[in-house]
C-alpha cells in the first residue's frame, strides 16, 4: 500500500518562518561587526538565538510535511 502525502500544512507561514529567521540570523551576525557598543552586541546574539528557532521551527515543519509522523 501506498503511503498518502496530504502536502503541507500551512506553507506559508512554513516558507515565512524559514525565510524571515534566516534573513534575521543574517542581521543578527552583522550587528556585532557594525557596533563597538558591548549592549548592542549581547542584543545581536539574542536575535542570533531567537532567529535560530524560528528558522529550525520552519524547517520543522518542512520536515515533518515530507516525512510525516512516522
Amino acid at each position: 500500500m501506498s503511503e498518502v502525502s496530504y502536502g503541507f500544512d500551512a506553507p506559508g507561514i512554513m516558507w515565512n518562518l524559514i525565510f524571515f529567521g534566516g534573513l534575521t540570523v543574517i542581521a543578527g551576525f552583522s550587528i556585532p561587526f557594525i557596533s563597538e557598543n558591548t549592549v548592542l552586541k549581547y542584543i545581536g546574539y539574542l536575535i542570533i538565538l531567537v532567529s535560530a528557532v524560528f528558522s529550525i521551527l520552519g524547517l520543522a515543519v518542512f520536515a515533518y510535511g515530507l516525512k510525516g509522523c512516522g
